[in-house]
């Protein structure tokens, strides 16, 4: 499959080509320059405007690809800057939220207090606040106020009950729906639109379903762990440290793990699903009827738990991926010094490093594309070939696969930032 890299410009010196970030569909870069007295954010080759200093170094994308965000900090004030806009001066900016549609919500501090800031709308000010969540819904966002009677979280400006303390506050997706854990006289309870559910010894942290319409949590009381979704109660096993149970999108299955004793159950529908001395990473199918997790056994090896199958076990393992039509499975694993790519079950590439979190299968499914590192440079490696060398290939992030599957990234080679452009067939 050909590919065709576009020169785009000379990366100055002194960037390291490892911090380019890349837009999700892999069309806008950025990156920070240095200069003697300033840091200056340059977005698609445009420099903005210098400042003393950019906020962990980074400049995010929207999910949409259509918005830039970071904090610029002087010697006596922090702003927001929005598509290279400067937003409204404060004493500092401590926390910052920003949407997959690009709405940001901002924590500053001004002489001594704590203003929420959100859609550059000041919604409050208190003396001690923490922020929650925010939704791309308008006016779907929360922040916490932590007064010396109790926490308690406001949910577009309208305060809910108090509570010894709050936590895990979540929204729904469509931003319909909050819900957080909550602590009165010693006991813990899910508070879902500010309704409280039956108090219990412990709760996880809430999951909302991916179309907003169910939300789960696992319960500890009377010596039972139990997973509750749309409260109704699946009891598992005797009382255990809770993690947070993961959901299909439809909201119809669920994987859920309650440590005791040393172990780890794990539970698929209310069905076992092995025990293991810990898992991660569980994922679902998106038509919801398959799904998979990390297993990690008493040696200390990873292995891949999919459809209730285990996989054969690695150092390491991690990037899971079901494609699109759900029928095909992929993941990364670590063996001695090489990163093998194992897809529907087999080993179909092994490399020096494969970089994490760069697998994407094409919107049909039939092939994907990854970054690896192999003998020196990176390439794009797809299902039956591969690209040219690079120095570098930017992001970090999955390789952006169009509906003509064509994969999209930014590359540098000999100092020189390129765009280049992958038919990715199979």
């Amino acid at each position: 499959a050909p590919a065709t890299t576009r020169p785009l410009e000379k990366l100055p010196p002194k960037v390291n080509p490892a911090t380019i970030m890349v837009s999700r569909d892999g069309m806008r870069y950025a990156y920070i320059r240095r200069t003697l007295a300033s840091l200056v954010a340059v977005v698609d080759g445009q420099a903005q405007a210098p400042v003393d200093w950019i906020a962990n170094n980074l400049v995010l994308f929207s999910n949409d690809s259509k918005h830039t965000f970071y904090i610029a900090r002087g010697r006596n004030n922090a702003r927001v800057v929005v598509d290279g806009l400067a937003g409204q001066p404060y004493d500092s900016i401590d926390d910052w939220r920003f949407t997959p549609g690009g709405r940001v919500m901002y924590l500053a501090r001004q002489k001594g207090t704590y203003v929420v800031v959100c859609d550059n709308l000041e919604r409050a000010q208190l003396a001690q606040v923490r922020l929650g969540a925010l939704a791309d819904t308008p006016d779907a966002y929360t922040f916490i106020d932590m007064a010396d009677t109790g926490e308690r979280v406001y949910r577009n400006n309208q305060p809910g009950p108090v509570y010894q303390r709050v936590a895990d506050v979540k929204l729904s997706p469509n931003g319909l729906h909050l819900a957080y854990r909550a602590q009165q006289n010693g006991r813990w309870m899910m508070v879902l639109d500010h309704a409280e559910k039956t108090a219990c010894d412990e709760v996880s942290a809430p999951v909302f379903s991916a179309d907003s319409a169910h939300v789960a949590w696992l319960a500890t009381r009377d010596g039972k762990s139990s997973l509750v979704l749309d409260d109704v109660e699946t009891q598992l096993c005797a009382a255990g440290e809770l993690s947070t149970p993961a959901l299909s999108a439809d909201g119809k299955h669920w994987l859920a793990a309650v440590r005791g004793d040393g172990k780890l159950r794990a539970y698929w529908d209310g069905r076992p699903a092995g025990i293991y001395s810990a898992i991660a990473t569980p994922v679902f199918a998106p038509d919801g009827l398959r799904a998979a997790f990390i297993a990690v056994d008493g040696a200390g090896k990873n292995r891949v738990v999919l459809d209730g199958h285990e996989s054969e076990a690695a150092d390491f393992i991690f990037d899971l991926h079901f494609s699109p039509d759900s029928r095909r499975f992929a993941y990364v694993a670590i063996v001695g010094k090489k990163d093998t790519l194992w897809v529907d079950g087999k080993a179909v590439g092994s490399y020096d490093t494969i970089a994490p979190r760069t697998f994407a299968f094409t919107p049909d499914g039939r092939s994907y594309a990854l970054v690896v590192k192999q003998g020196g440079g990176q390439q794009i490696v797809y299902e039956g070939g591969a690209t040219q060398r690079f120095d570098a290939v930017a992001g970090g992030q999955p390789l952006f696969i169009d509906a003509e599957n064509k994969a999209h990234a930014f590359v540098v080679n000999n100092g020189q930032v390129g765009a280049v452009t992958v038919e990715v067939k199979p």
